[in-house]
């Protein structure tokens, strides 16, 4: 899978991390997904669908480009 597929996985995980969710939290949030969903997402092994992506960016309030490279405002420094 690409690069771009990694860091977005990257990204989630972080802010899975960032408010004490687990996989299968997240999984539940998005209704459609299983926590191997989400594990497959954050290992940039199964490309994600803009549509989950944009609930993602929703769940967490951060701007969809953040998943996509945006070197904006640092989430994790909140």
């Amino acid at each position: 899978m690409s690069n771009i597929y990694r860091q977005i996985g990257e990204r989630i995980a972080k802010l899975r991390d960032r408010e004490n969710l687990s996989q299968e939290d997240l999984a539940r949030l998005l209704a459609n997904y299983t926590a191997s969903s989400i594990s497959y997402f954050e290992s940039g092994k199964r490309k994600i669908s803009i549509e989950a992506l944009l609930k993602i960016a929703s769940i967490f309030d951060e701007p969809p480009s953040f998943f996509l490279g945006d070197s904006g405002v640092n989430p994790f420094q909140r």
